[in-house]
């Protein structure tokens, strides 16, 4: 299991978080995002996840370290997810 994003990066496998109830959920990447100085990576659900409708996603900042860290302010949420929503309709036109 990759605990980092740097040792993530190096396998092809899902992301497996470990939640609040020590239960392991599986996410596949959809995306890394650079944004203002700072890497965020946006994560899917591979099944349900309680709390979360389908096509909702996770978006963690990617630490110094490559750990995954909480995003607590919602205006930088929104605005990765902005630029997300944009990079996948910008790779959609170019296809």
């Amino acid at each position: 299991m990759a605990n980092t994003w740097d040792e993530m990066e190096e396998m092809d496998e899902p992301i497996t978080i470990i939640d609040d109830n020590g239960k392991e959920l599986n996410f596949v990447e959809l995306a890394t995002i650079p944004w203002k100085g700072k890497e965020y990576i946006v994560l899917e659900p591979i099944e349900p996840v309680e709390g979360l409708a389908e096509g909702d996603v996770l978006i963690y900042r990617i630490g110094k370290d490559g750990q995954f860290l909480n995003i607590f302010n919602d205006k930088e949420v929104n605005e990765v997810f902005e630029e997300f929503i944009r990079l996948v309709e910008e790779d959609e036109f170019a296809e």
